[in-house]
């Protein structure tokens, strides 16, 4: 895994020395990010309230309305059995300790029903050292453990599906992907919180064309949304069930 480690840093520093080379060439254009940030339901229903934490991935740029990202199809599917309270601290560019040191402290000044956190690609095309990362994650999850019933580890999925980045970067970008998202795996395990598997439920349809991404060629379009929020729902209803469950007790 060491190995695979410091594969990853250096395909990592080849992918953005060529994403930022490619785009250029391109002349792609770039988008401002949205705050999916809203309350649905009813408001007379059992509150449910979900924080975000992370980076662009959360704030969708690229997309005309903040209901066509995740994390408000996400939110918005439990709108008939809660009134959900969805607050959004994320900042595109993030990275963990943008999350730890700007996001956290707004978090952990309110109690949460579940709290979601999707950060660690802009780590490791930056990188970031791996186990810089790894502590920082778990300090996030640590610490949101106090102020949340739940706590969610988005993951990372496969950045080689990228449009803006060509052939061969794209291998490199892979092999950071994975190592983002074996830090989330090795800290959910270790804090027992639940973790989304981005590799076996999204890399087909990120795969699956052009019509995935946005403009930018680099961020999803409200099909690679709809492909993220399908990989969380299921991850959600089991955790809503719990803390319906603990409530009723």
């Amino acid at each position: 895994m060491v190995r695979i480690v410091r594969r990853g840093l250096v395909f990592g520093a080849v992918t953005v020395a060529g994403q930022a080379a490619y785009a250029r060439f391109r002349g792609v254009p770039s988008f401002d990010g949205l705050d999916p940030t809203g309350s649905f339901g009813d408001p007379d229903l059992p509150k449910l309230r979900i924080v975000i934490l992370g980076d662009s991935t959360v704030t969708a740029p690229g997309l005309d309305d903040p209901d066509d990202s995740w994390a408000r199809i996400s939110a918005r599917r439990f709108e008939n059995r809660f009134r959900v309270e969805l607050v959004c601290l994320a900042v595109g560019g993030a990275r963990s300790r943008d999350v730890l040191e700007d996001q956290l402290p707004a978090a952990l000044a309110e109690e949460w029903d579940i709290a979601i956190v999707s950060v660690g690609s802009n780590d490791v095309l930056n990188l970031v050292p791996i186990w810089l990362f790894e502590r920082r994650l778990d300090e996030i999850v640590a610490r949101l453990n106090v102020v949340a019933r739940a706590v969610v580890l988005f993951g990372v999925g496969d950045l080689g599906s990228i449009p803006r980045v060509p052939f061969p970067l794209d291998r490199f970008a892979w092999w950071s992907g994975h190592i983002a998202d074996w830090v989330h795996r090795r800290v959910a395990a270790r804090y027992e919180v639940a973790k989304v598997d981005q590799w076996a439920q999204t890399t087909e349809p990120f795969n699956s064309g052009i019509h995935m991404f946005s403009p930018d060629l680099f961020h999803p379009s409200p099909a690679g949304h709809q492909a993220w929020a399908d990989a969380l729902i299921p991850t959600l209803e089991d955790i809503v069930v719990e803390l319906e469950n603990s409530t009723a007790r």
